[in-house]
C-alpha cells in the first residue's frame, strides 16, 4: 500500500513498512472553528495509523492492547533497497512452499488413518511440534526432526504415525515445490544483490530444493552447519562470518523471510533490517508456522518475492 498523507507541513510516504508510521505533527491545520472537513481528515488520520500499525502486528485481541500500542512512539522511517548489496533469505516457506510440501504427506496419512481433517487443521496441529523437535535436538538433522515432529504430531491427534510414514515426510523435502515466482525474483535480484541462504535444512534437503530455485548463492548457511535452528542465534552469527568472506558491510544487508516466528524475531534480536514476504497474506492464521512469541519487526512489507523484487529492481533503478 502506498499513501501520502499531507496535515499542516507534515508529509509522510509509507509503503509497506511496519515501522514507518505517520507520526502527527504538534501544529496541525484546523480550521478555525473546527471544521467538519477538518474533523474527518483527523478521523481518517488516525484510523490510517491504527491500520498500519495493526496489520504488521497481528493479532490484536482487545481494543485495550490497540490503543495501548498506537500510543507508543514510532520511528517513521521507511528504508530505501538501492542502499544494500546483500540479501539474506529463509528458504522454506519464502522460496520453497513447505507447507505445500509438508501437507502432501499429512494429507495422505491422515486420510488413512480416519482423521477428517482439512491441510490447515493439520498443519496447525503440526507446527509446534516442529518447532520443538528442533529445540529439544538442535544438532539432528532436518529430514530426523521432521518424522520426530510427524511422530509428535500423531501422538496429539490420538493417531499412531507408523516407522514408513515418519520416514516419507522425513525424505521429502527435494519433493516439495518451489513457488512459482521465486526462480525469476531471484534471478533478477542476483543482478544487483549477493544472495545468501539461510535456513533451517540439512545439506541434502537443500540441495533438492537448490535444484527447483535453479540459482547460484553467493553463500549457504544450513541448521546442520551451525547445529541449531532459528529462532536460535546461530545462523545469524554465522551470517556475520558470511558477510566478511563476501567483504559486504553488515549495514548493507537486508534479511527477507516469511517466518515471523523463525526469522524476524531473531533478526530484530540480532539489529538487521528485514523484509517480510507475507506468503499468507490470503490466509487467515499462522499454517505450519507457530505464532511469534518474541518481538519481532520488519521494515518493508511484499505478498510475493516478484513484488518484492520488482520494487528492489525500481530502486537500483532510480
Amino acid at each position: 500500500m502506498l499513501c501520502t498523507i499531507l496535515i499542516g507541513d507534515l508529509s509522510t510516504r509509507r509503503s509497506g513498512s511496519a515501522n514507518a508510521s505517520p507520526k502527527l505533527g504538534s501544529n496541525p491545520r484546523w480550521g478555525a472553528v473546527g471544521s467538519s472537513h477538518d474533523s474527518a481528515l483527523a478521523e481518517t488520520i488516525n484510523g490510517l495509523y491504527k491500520t498500519e500499525l495493526i496489520r504488521p502486528r497481528k493479532p490484536w485481541r482487545t481494543i485495550e492492547e490497540v490503543e495501548l500500542a498506537t500510543a507508543e512512539p514510532k520511528e517513521g522511517i521507511m528504508i530505501n533497497l538501492a542502499e544494500y548489496d546483500a540479501l539474506s533469505f529463509d528458504c522454506y516457506g519464502t522460496l520453497i512452499d513447505w507447507e505445500a510440501g509438508i501437507a502432501g504427506v499429512l494429507a495422505p496419512w491422515a486420510k488413512e488413518v480416519g482423521l477428517d481433517l482439512t491441510d490447515e487443521e493439520l498443519l496447525l496441529a503440526y507446527a509446534e511440534n516442529e518447532a520443538q523437535a528442533e529445540r529439544d535436538t538442535p544438532e539432528a538433522l532436518y529430514s530426523a526432526i521432521l518424522a520426530e515432529a510427524f511422530r509428535r504430531t500423531g501422538d496429539k491427534l490420538g493417531k499412531t504415525v507408523s516407522p514408513e510414514w515418519a520416514e516419507k515426510l522425513g525424505g521429502s523435502v527435494p519433493d516439495w515445490p518451489a513457488f512459482p515466482d521465486s526462480h525469476d525474483a531471484l534471478a533478477s535480484l542476483a543482478k544487483d544483490y549477493k544472495l545468501i541462504i539461510l535456513s533451517n535444512v540439512h545439506h541434502e534437503g537443500f540441495a533438492g530444493s537448490n535444484a527447483r530455485l535453479g540459482v547460484q548463492f553467493d553463500k549457504i548457511i544450513t541448521a546442520q552447519d551451525v547445529k541449531a535452528y532459528k529462532p536460535a542465534p546461530n545462523h545469524f552469527e554465522a551470517l556475520d562470518g558470511a558477510l566478511k568472506e563476501l567483504a559486504v558491510p553488515r549495514e548493507r544487508l537486508l534479511h527477507v523471510a516469511q517466518s515471523l516466528f523463525h526469522d524476524h524475531v531473531p533478526a530484530k534480536r540480532h539489529g538487521l533490517p528485514s523484509v517480510w514476504i507475507d506468503r499468507r497474506h490470503d490466509r487467515p492464521g499462522w499454517g505450519a508456522t507457530p505464532e511469534p512469541s518474541g518481538e519481532y519487526s520488519y521494515d518493508l512489507e511484499y505478498p510475493t518475492m516478484e513484488a518484492f523484487a520488482a520494487a528492489a529492481r525500481k530502486a537500483k533503478a532510480e
